[in-house]
């Protein structure tokens, strides 16, 4: 039966995750308010998967919180 785990070579690193787990993670730390990891783990979600406007649109509001505007208007007009 083949398996659903979509790591390779049984790997468990944060590079090896899906982007949902990326963006998931992301939400962990965003609610911990740290921010600089949320940023992390949403711009690897965006890595994997440039296409969920999803990601852009939660690490806007990361940098909302840490008042860079211009970074979140662009991620802004991105998921847009």
């Amino acid at each position: 039966m083949p398996s659903k785990n979509k790591k390779k070579g049984g790997k468990n690193s944060a590079s090896d995750m899906d982007a949902d787990a990326q963006k998931n993670l992301g939400n962990v730390a965003f609610q911990a308010q740290d921010y600089e990891k949320a940023i992390l783990h949403y711009s690897r979600a965006i890595d994997l998967d440039n296409t969920n406007p999803i990601f852009y649109s939660n690490r806007a509001n990361v940098y909302i919180e840490l008042e860079e505007f211009g970074k979140a208007i662009e991620d802004s007009d991105t998921a847009i």
